[in-house]
């Protein structure tokens, strides 16, 4: 009987670390998805930046 509840108990302590584990996997995920859509903005700008020095830099020439 000892024996048998043992092992019970570690199925459960299984069954929850598991469960656990899924749970942080799915925060993991939404972290990942907002920090991609922000790495891609933040590329969108750096983009921008460059346009801009590049067109600075053609007016300087002109003078």
């Amino acid at each position: 009987m000892k024996k048998s509840k043992k092992k019970k108990n570690k199925k459960n302590k299984n069954k929850k670390s598991k469960m656990k584990k899924s749970k942080k996997n799915k925060k993991n995920k939404e972290k990942k998805k907002k920090s991609k859509k922000k790495k891609k903005k933040s590329k969108k700008k750096k983009k921008s930046k460059k346009k801009n020095s590049k067109k600075k830099k053609k007016k300087s020439k002109k003078k």
